[in-house]
């Protein structure tokens, strides 16, 4: 669905994602790879919600987080 190896990843706007399209962040495909390198990561005005924390805590150098407009809470 997208190439989660480079620095920056913008999905904002993108109504139809959701927490389990994220995934692939925390069980990449190619296990050799390693984490995402992602430093920002842009989910705003998505339907992410909180199932996709364990997905964006693997993403360890992560810089910049924008979930504004998500489903996400503040627990």
């Amino acid at each position: 669905m997208f190439n989660m190896f480079g620095q920056h990843l913008n999905l904002s706007g993108i109504t139809s994602l959701r927490s389990t399209d994220l995934e692939s962040l925390a069980h990449p495909d190619d296990v050799a790879e390693g984490p995402p390198r992602l430093t920002n990561l842009n989910l705003h005005n998505t339907s992410v919600d909180d199932t996709a924390a364990p997905y964006l805590s693997a993403c360890v150098d992560l810089q910049t987080l924008d979930l504004s407009g998500t489903k996400f809470t503040s627990t």
